[in-house]
């Protein structure tokens, strides 16, 4: 049984027939390695086609597989549409994070720090944890103003009790 509780032989049928969510969900599972051989290549292959049929699950994962070159060639800027797709459409917290990376390293994107500090705070305002240790850093490592290290400790502290 794969983690959404329907079999995988019958996810796999309904992913065949063309049904998107079960494209994503098999995707999925060969992502994780639930119930089938962990394979990038094969999940990436399944979360192409989910895209295809209009499915907007997969653009998160689909912008690690190509930062990461996981199932295919690193590709930065693909990530970067990746994941604007998913922070545009759902307002995902870990996809706003790797748009900041993207603009904070220039992987993707024009390096811009202010663009990298907005997207961070666009992930803060949602309270993920991982926002905050990157806001924390940045300011740790661009001095912006002369408040700039106390808005780093500000930030770091503030993931630290959460």
């Amino acid at each position: 049984m794969s983690f959404t509780n329907i079999p995988i032989n019958k996810l796999k049928e309904d992913a065949i027939n063309g049904f998107s969510n079960s494209q994503y969900h098999l995707g999925l599972s060969y992502w994780m390695g639930s119930d089938v051989k962990q394979d990038y290549k094969e999940a990436m292959k399944w979360f192409q086609m989910a895209v295809k049929r209009g499915s907007p699950s997969p653009y998160y994962l689909m912008g690690l597989a190509y930062f990461n070159g996981q199932g295919v060639n690193i590709d930065y800027k693909k990530s970067v549409d990746c994941f604007l797709e998913a922070a545009e459409r759902f307002g995902h917290s870990d996809a706003y994070v790797m748009l900041g990376k993207a603009y904070e390293i220039g992987l993707g994107a024009n390096q811009n720090y202010d663009m990298a500090k907005l997207m961070y705070e666009i992930s803060a305002e949602k309270e993920y944890t991982k926002a905050y240790v990157e806001l924390g850093i940045l300011y740790q490592n661009i001095n912006w103003s002369n408040s700039s290290q106390e808005k780093a400790f500000y930030w770091l502290e503030k993931a630290a009790h959460k």
